[in-house]
């Protein structure tokens, strides 16, 4: 593994700006839906941190998570929260791809610096980013002390756009994905999120046609949020190939039980920043497949902690998925590497 690697791979070791201050009151903010709780993973990282310290023997210190649902349009909300950021010393912003940039990120950018606090963003979109970048997304970023990206990518792509960053992996509760080691596969696939790039759908679902030819019983589970389940139904394919299942990111709870009866995970993103599901995967212990892109090549060495294929590689992608079905072996061995991942 080379050093660049293992230096993303250390994001739990906070770097030296968030580390070396200590403030009364450290705000944590999930913006838009995160279901992957990494706002909280990332909360617990700094509370260890802070009972570690010997400052932390003042009662002052402490870390407040407001997490996206105790946000909302409601007036009132707002206005405890407001209350919250006086007394604060610094505030974090989580911002995972999910919901609306300009509506959940910009306003806490803009309130935090009101009122002069230190504002650091976790800038994790969805989707790769080029030369397109949105002016207000450029501008949020500029206006932020730190900002945090989870790929070298991404952070060249902002450096192009005269936007420091730097390298922070994010983490995940390891508490709601963890299970017992892999020791074989059952044809049982998983996929999250697939509603930013359907590209990338279409050749899983071409590919586990493929599967279904010589397992017929196999799965396909597809998670993704409420408002994009009408849409992917409304894909022929899913209507048409019997063994998948649409279901709707609720909780922390039908995701846990999701994760554990997988058998499979598949990253069907052509994105170039990295999935924050297949980190959730890879810490459950569960195998996973995804197209090599800049992103997925910082996380995964080939054939020893997961598996890399060419995008719309169908043939590629769905002998993959067998080849880990007739594997035991392999499937036990990428698990248990997968597992390495760090974990707060």
């Amino acid at each position: 593994m080379s050093q660049s690697r293992e230096q993303i791979l250390r994001g739990h070791e906070f770097a030296g700006a968030l580390t070396e201050e200590r403030s009364k009151t450290r705000l944590i903010i999930e913006a838009g839906r995160n279901p992957f709780a990494t706002g909280r993973a990332i909360a617990e990282i700094y509370k260890l941190k802070l009972s570690k310290s010997k400052e932390s023997l003042n009662k002052a210190d402490s870390v407040i998570l407001i997490e996206s649902a105790q946000l909302s349009s409601a007036y009132h909300k707002w206005q405890n929260f407001i209350r919250l950021i006086p007394s604060s010393g610094s505030i974090d912003v989580i911002y995972t791809g999910s919901g609306s940039f300009i509506k959940s990120v910009l306003p806490l950018v803009l309130i935090g610096r009101f009122f002069g606090k230190r504002v650091s963003l976790f800038y994790y979109p969805g989707d790769s980013i080029d030369s397109s970048l949105s002016r207000f997304h450029r501008a949020v970023l500029t206006i932020c002390d730190s900002v945090y990206v989870a790929s070298r990518f991404l952070q060249r792509q902002l450096l192009r756009q005269k936007i420091a960053s730097k390298l922070y992996l994010p983490p995940c509760d390891a508490n709601i994905y963890e299970k017992k080691e892999i020791v074989s596969v059952q044809p049982s696939l998983l996929v999250v999120e697939p509603d930013g790039q359907t590209a990338g759908l279409f050749t899983l679902l071409k590919a586990f046609e493929l599967v279904k030819q010589k397992y017929p019983r196999a799965e396909l589970i597809v998670l993704t949020h409420k408002e994009h389940i009408i849409k992917l139904l409304m894909c022929p394919a899913m209507r048409t190939l019997n063994g998948v299942d649409c279901r709707a990111l609720d909780d922390s709870d039908s995701l846990r039980k999701s994760y554990a009866g997988a058998d499979l995970f598949i990253n069907c993103l052509f994105s170039e920043t990295i999935a924050i599901p297949m980190i959730c995967a890879m810490s459950a212990g569960l195998p996973v497949i995804s197209f090599d892109t800049s992103g997925s090549r910082e996380l995964i060495e080939h054939n020893r902690n997961g598996i890399l294929v060419k995008h719309n590689d169908v043939g590629g992608l769905a002998d993959a998925v067998i080849d880990l079905i007739e594997s035991p072996e392999t499937v036990a061995k990428i698990s248990s590497e997968a597992k390495k991942l760090p974990k707060p």
